[in-house]
């Protein structure tokens, strides 16, 4: 009987004993690793894409290294962030010839990535060229609509003028931003300087060129011009020149203060001399003329384009009558086609600050 208790009472200790270790392992008891580390909270990015890039583009998100990036196509600046964080996307630096712009850039995570933080770019445009077309002039008491605008445009400097107006408008492009044009400009009519203009415009390389003036009368308007690829052919002097041949020189009309008159021009540029002849009425009776042969008042500032440039050119008196008479006068001239065949065409435009001269000339 004795043993029979015992037994039991073995039975029994053995039993809890085993229980007790069933209870410890279904609880993990003393960290024991059964349950598994919890998952970390997730990471997201932030990026977006680049489109019309050419060059290297800079960006920044807040105060992270900067990204660079060097052609289009999607981007992402940063990948290891939490959710809920804010960000400030920024452009540090942009291509010279492009102007670049973001959109999407600020923002807050909201549980997904962020994709649409978008750079855009777009190059700046060139207005140089030679320029011939139209434009609606707010003249009263009603608008002028000339058909025969002509523009030359070099290095930023701009002349743009109409026979049947008489008008001249005489500029410097400050700024280019895009396809926006920033500029302002002397107007001349009649050959006299009546104001300064602000000027905006559009303008697409060796294409067109629109520019609206904001001024009074023949200052106010849009110039619808469109490009002519005779820009891109060298100034030569052998294009230009006439020598003092009295017959075979640039002839045609000059457009002053005193309106229409006969004139042209010869160039004399041959063995280094540096001649030009210009007058305002026939060849044998000028009353003003524009000559000089001082080193540089003549000049072709780039060979590889149709530009030929006056720097401080007198108009002089000859036989009484002259009334712009002066010194200081710049501008260009370029040679161009006409109906008569290449290079049979001469625009000269001349400024003072005062008075405007130009002329449209042919050649036999």
């Amino acid at each position: 009987m004795k043993s029979l208790m015992i037994a039991r009472r073995f039975s029994y200790l053995i039993t809890i004993a085993i229980s007790l270790v069933l209870i410890q392992g279904c609880s993990g008891g003393g960290g024991g690793g059964g349950g598994g580390t919890p998952p970390a909270d997730p990471k997201y990015s932030i990026g977006g894409t680049v489109s019309g890039l050419n060059g290297t583009l800079v960006l920044k998100n807040k105060e992270e290294p900067n990204k660079e990036i060097t052609g289009d196509g999607s981007y992402k600046i940063a990948s290891e962030l939490d959710d809920k964080t804010d960000y400030a996307v920024s452009i540090v630096s942009s291509p010279d010839t492009q102007k670049c712009t973001i959109s999407n850039e600020n923002g807050s995570v909201d549980g997904a990535d962020v994709s649409n933080i978008n750079v855009n770019c777009v190059t700046h445009q060139d207005a140089s060229g030679i320029y011939t077309g139209t434009a609606e002039l707010n003249t009263e008491p009603t608008k002028a609509m000339p058909t025969d605008f002509k523009g030359i445009i070099h290095s930023n400097r701009f002349y743009v003028f109409s026979s049947t107006e008489n008008v001249l408008y005489d500029g410097v492009v400050t700024s280019i931003t895009g396809s926006d044009l920033i500029a302002n400009a002397k107007v001349y009519h009649d050959g006299v300087f009546k104001e300064s203009v602000n000027v905006i415009g559009f303008v697409l390389s060796e294409d067109k060129i629109t520019l609206t003036l904001n001024g009074a009368g023949v200052g106010s308007g849009t110039i619808n011009l469109i490009y002519d690829d005779v820009y891109k052919v060298p100034a030569t002097e052998s294009r230009i020149n006439t020598g003092m041949d009295e017959v075979n020189h640039w002839s045609g009309k000059t457009y002053t203060l005193k309106g229409e008159q006969g004139g042209g021009f010869l160039f004399d540029l041959l063995d280094m001399v540096d001649l030009v002849y210009g007058y305002e009425k026939p060849y044998l009776d000028p009353s003003c003329d524009y000559q000089d042969d001082t080193p540089g008042a003549f000049s072709l500032p780039d060979s590889t384009k149709n530009i030929y440039e006056f720097k401080e050119f007198p108009v002089l008196e000859v036989a009484g009558g002259c009334t712009y008479k002066g010194t200081g006068f710049n501008g260009f001239a370029t040679v161009v086609n006409t109906g008569l065949g290449s290079d049979k065409g001469l625009w000269f435009v001349i400024t003072n600050a005062e008075h405007s001269v130009f002329g449209v000339y042919d050649k036999p």
